[in-house]
């Protein structure tokens, strides 16, 4: 903060204050709700295009740290003999005959797709939000690789899908 000129009660501020909140502050993971501090609660984002199908995450998660990774989104894989357009998530995909289901195309994160529904409206699919997460917890200083896997011919997707990744101890 600094001085700045102004004039007023209003304009100087002296009758209300503006504040900022982070997603990591609005998931109540800031030290203001955790009582720990220590490490950074800051919010790292990449963003998973469907047509390249590959991210190094551009984030070196540390040893011995704990961090969540989560994805939210669905990208769209591509045209069907039938003509619809099958969508997938981190974990789900309508790329079957029976609708949205866990499998076919989906996200791996250094070849794991351990992913947890946020909310799970059919086993291990989020159909509400489209949003997964997971915990990873390194030996070593690395970046994630993630991955779109299942989809045979990414040139035709569309969309992209958010990653965001947390340190969380």
């Amino acid at each position: 903060m600094q001085p700045y000129p102004c004039s007023g009660v209003t304009l100087c501020h002296q009758d209300h204050i503006h504040i900022s909140l982070s997603q990591a502050g609005a998931a109540k993971q800031t030290s203001y709700w955790t009582g720990r501090t220590g490490y950074p609660a800051g919010l790292a984002v990449a963003w998973l295009d469907g047509r390249a199908g590959t991210l190094t995450f551009p984030v070196t998660l540390q040893a011995g740290g704990r961090y969540r990774l989560t994805a939210h989104g669905a990208v769209i894989t591509g045209g069907s003999a039938a003509g619809a357009r099958p969508l997938a998530d981190a974990n789900c995909s309508t790329a079957t005959t029976y609708g949205w289901r866990p499998g076919g195309v989906r996200v791996t994160v250094d070849g794991s797709a351990a992913w947890t529904p946020a909310v799970s409206t059919i086993p291990g699919c989020d159909l509400r939000t489209h949003t997964y997460s997971m915990v990873l917890s390194p030996a070593q200083p690395y970046r994630p690789v993630i991955r779109i896997v299942g989809d045979g011919e990414l040139s035709d997707n569309s969309n992209r899908m958010r990653i965001t990744v947390v340190r969380i101890g």
